[in-house]
């Protein structure tokens, strides 16, 4: 068998230097290769803050002269599906192009780094937008694979600025609850809990009342794990949820739990390091602390370095996806959502029974009907997703992040979609409620995933206990004295480290003030702010901080005074320190 010669670009002489031809395409002009490409590069539009993506550079026509009319907050992704062009184009750098690499103005990426570009382009800075940049025919070589990039990175940089809006706005309100929750941690975390029974997970979409009649028939065939927001619908079916999720910040996320005194305490709750305070206030049997890792902050390194067994979790953005997310970590085969529809119908943004459905029926009145649910329902930036659902921007992203984590678990577990025709489509095996037999959950025959107890029911393990379980030879739940006393001192001990991490946050704030007072080389100055950044990080320039400008550094001292005073009014024993 003889090898089949690789087939390389042809060099074609014209009469302001070589085209190519390659693969039956002539890649370039054949009269006029180079004018016409410094002709397209100055019909571009030059904008601040862009990514001017050139597809398959091959000789790097017209790129110097585009480099030369860009702005220094923009700059070049050249990319190469085809090998062949790809080492022709680095064959054929030119002094200019290789300039601008070392200042990272401009990458070349090849087919098969796909993977990477996220990384490739932030090496390159910041940017708001796209721009094509077609020199030569190369990219019809594969349409797809190079239009695919613009709207890829157009909703990587979306996603970024978003990200930064929100640490914006609620950078400082997450770091003082994290820092006054340190305090106010279980000493012993509850361990995640361990279902063989199908995990139900109960979002606040309107398909979670649907539901209700088959969840309430066989609530003891399900773990139900319910987002906070969806406590409410629960509660006023007779429904109480064996676990909760609750991320949100902000005090009126509190109101969700109203009633739970009703069901009496709750059982167990997955409480975010940035939950609001009141969450870790007795409300709950158990707590499993949970870090969503919503910054890549070294506060937040520095937590996870403590003897402690948080779980760490991404940045989902929802709590219904969180809770998808931890029901991995609970089940055993089987998971069932409902109530996570990321759309919603007019007038009904959530489900009957939740905090927002109670503030409309508290406010209706003759002229009041459901005025607030309406108004959000048709509000700007709404859309139709068919005659009955509507949905918006943030669900839309909420939906595709969701869908991305079901591909991940999709092998690893059973999921079955019980939403009905609500909610936007997850690709997953949809069940109809009034076509579901009774046996599939009361006969432990017919379901693979339950263990077997002497009257043939279906056992639930719900909870490990914290002793039992760092304990294999004992199966027993009676406690002795010395494992009593092991208990108290662990309990002391957690309460001493957390208590001793807050007094280090308070001295390492202090000597970065004196340092701002009194001056002191630059390379030390700037570990030290990167040790402590998140004094800064809801700044809105806050990727400055190494250029050590004096108007950032003097806000970076106010904030220094202001967490010192907050550190001490939480923690006495700082001011001692």
């Amino acid at each position: 068998m003889t090898d089949h010669p690789v087939e390389l670009p042809e060099f074609v002489e014209t009469e302001e230097g070589s085209s190519l031809y390659y693969k039956n395409k002539w890649l370039y002009s054949r009269h006029k290769p180079v004018s016409r490409a410094i002709a397209l590069t100055a019909a571009l539009p030059i904008q601040e803050e862009c990514l001017y993506i050139v597809y398959s550079p091959c000789l790097w026509y017209g790129i110097p002269e585009l480099l030369a009319r860009l702005p220094a907050t923009s700059a070049i992704l050249a990319l190469e599906h085809d090998p062949a062009l790809y080492k022709l184009a680095q064959d054929n750098l030119p002094h200019t192009i290789k300039d601008a690499m070392e200042q990272k103005r401009l990458a070349l990426m090849p087919y098969g780094l796909e993977a990477n570009v996220f990384d490739i382009v932030s090496r390159l800075g910041r940017f708001r937008r796209v721009q094509e940049v077609i020199l030569s025919s190369g990219w019809t070589l594969a349409p797809v694979w190079y239009k695919a990039f613009p709207q890829k990175l157009l909703q990587h940089f979306s996603d970024y600025y978003r990200s930064r809006l929100t640490l914006m706005r609620m950078g400082m309100l997450w770091i003082r609850n994290t820092l006054k929750n340190i305090l106010a941690l279980p000493p012993v975390p509850a361990q995640i809990p361990q279902s063989l029974k199908p995990v139900l997970v109960c979002g606040a979409g309107l398909s979670l009342y649907n539901a209700l009649p088959f969840i309430k028939q066989s609530r003891k065939d399900f773990f139900i794990l319910a987002c906070d927001t969806a406590f409410g619908t629960l509660k006023d079916a007779g429904i109480t949820p064996d676990s909760i999720v609750c991320l949100d910040a902000q005090i009126y996320n509190m109101k969700d739990l109203i009633g739970y005194k009703e069901t009496g305490i709750l059982p167990h709750a997955f409480l975010d390091i940035s939950a609001h305070p009141s969450f870790y206030k007795n409300i709950f049997t158990s707590v499993t602390p949970v870090i969503t890792q919503w910054a890549q902050t070294a506060l937040l390194t520095r937590l996870l370095n403590l003897p402690y067994n948080f779980i760490t979790l991404p940045p989902y953005g929802s709590v219904g996806i969180t809770a998808l997310a931890l029901a991995a970590k609970i089940a055993q085969k089987e998971i069932w959502i409902t109530g996570l529809d990321f759309a919603f119908t007019g007038g009904w943004t959530h489900a009957p029974g939740t905090h927002i459905d109670q503030h409309e029926l508290a406010h209706e009145s003759r002229l009041y009907k459901r005025t607030q649910s309406w108004s959000m329902s048709f509000r700007e930036g709404t859309t139709a997703v068919n005659l009955f659902l509507r949905t918006e921007p943030a669900l839309e992203m909420y939906h595709a992040s969701c869908k991305t984590l079901l591909e991940q678990y999709k092998n690893e577990f059973i999921i079955i979609d019980i939403r009905s025709t609500h909610g936007l489509e997850l690709g997953l095996t949809k069940i109809e409620l009034n076509e579901i037999n009774d046996k599939l959950f009361l006969d432990s025959s017919n379901s693979e995933n339950f263990t077997q107890s002497g009257n043939n029911k279906p056992v639930c393990t719900s909870f490990i206990d914290t002793q039992e379980a760092h304990n294999p030879i004992s199966n027993s739940h009676t406690v002795s004295n010395s494992q009593a006393l092991s208990s108290d001192a662990v309990a002391e001990n957690s309460v001493i480290i957390f208590k001793d991490f807050i007094v280090r946050e308070y001295q390492a704030i202090q000597e970065l003030r004196e340092i701002l007072i009194t001056g002191t080389e630059p390379s030390i100055l700037t570990q030290k702010l990167l040790e402590l950044d998140y004094l800064f990080i809801h700044f809105p320039d806050y990727e400055r901080v190494t250029a050590l400008g004096l108007d950032f550094l003097k806000r970076v001292a106010l904030a220094c005074e202001y967490w010192m005073f907050y550190l001490a009014k939480i923690c006495p024993e700082c001011k001692r320190s």
